[in-house]
């Protein structure tokens, strides 16, 4: 279990990576994160999966991403956005009606 890296178009991914102690091929599994990054519970359901028998790659969250391509430092970060109407009716919602 390591953390590394996975050559992606855009960058290089950071992962976590279980492997199984059995013998290849295993079966893949994509874990990922929460809202919160990648904890110490991802990690531990990765080696859990790994413990029975499949590779897990857990992703771990990249900087954030913000509407029109700027830096984090320039404009709010998409989930910012959706932080702050997290309980809010959405569009044809009864509530509050």
């Amino acid at each position: 279990m390591a953390d590394t890296t996975i050559p992606g178009g855009h960058g290089d991914l950071p992962v976590y990576l279980a492997t199984p102690a059995s013998t290849q091929p295993w079966p893949g599994v994509v874990l990922i994160h929460d809202a919160f990054d990648m904890g110490q519970d991802a990690r531990n359901q990765a080696d859990w999966l790994a413990s029975e028998g499949y590779l897990t790659t857990a992703r771990m969250r990249r900087p954030p991403r913000t509407r029109g391509g700027g830096s984090p430092s320039s404009s709010p970060p998409i989930c910012a956005e959706q932080m702050a109407n997290a309980g809010q009716p959405g569009p044809g919602s009864s509530a509050g009606r």
